[in-house]
């Protein structure tokens, strides 16, 4: 009981780092220089802006390679070890958010951030209707 628990635990943890890792999702150049448009960030804010995106984009890449970590500690068997790892892992995204953050708040304006806040949630949004079928037609039932 205690090792499904443990098991459970460390799933979850993997699980808070996906979401965690997605606050900043992973954008091509274009993407970046499409939302300093959208934005409407001048010149310096937006030299700042594509800096903390590419940094952030190469601490991404980071947790991706220490998550194929925690998996493979699962994968072998060594829960303790997997539920430990990924509990710090958990941990340090959560101080990057924060961090990624903050590093915007000294660029953008507050109504550039809620601006960037809202288009975040509008892209979520629609990730979430695409992942539940809400696009999809429902089938007919028969009678």
């Amino acid at each position: 009981m205690n090792t499904l628990l443990k098991k459970m635990t460390a799933i979850s943890l993997l699980s808070l780092l996906a979401i965690s890792s997605s606050y900043a999702m992973a954008k091509p150049q274009k993407d970046v220089d499409n939302l300093a448009q959208r934005l409407e960030l001048d010149e310096a804010q937006t030299i700042k802006f594509k800096e903390i995106m590419s940094a952030q984009k190469t601490e991404r890449a980071a947790m991706q390679a220490d998550k194929k970590q925690v998996a493979k500690l699962l994968e072998d068997g060594d829960i303790d070890g997997a539920a430990d790892k990924a509990a710090e892992l958990a941990r340090a995204g959560v101080y990057k958010i924060a961090e990624f953050k903050a590093q915007l708040s000294t660029v953008l304006t507050a109504q550039q951030l809620q601006q960037l806040q809202d288009i975040k949630n509008h892209k979520m949004d629609r990730m979430q209707r695409s992942r539940h079928g809400k696009h999809k037609q429902e089938k007919p039932t028969e009678q």
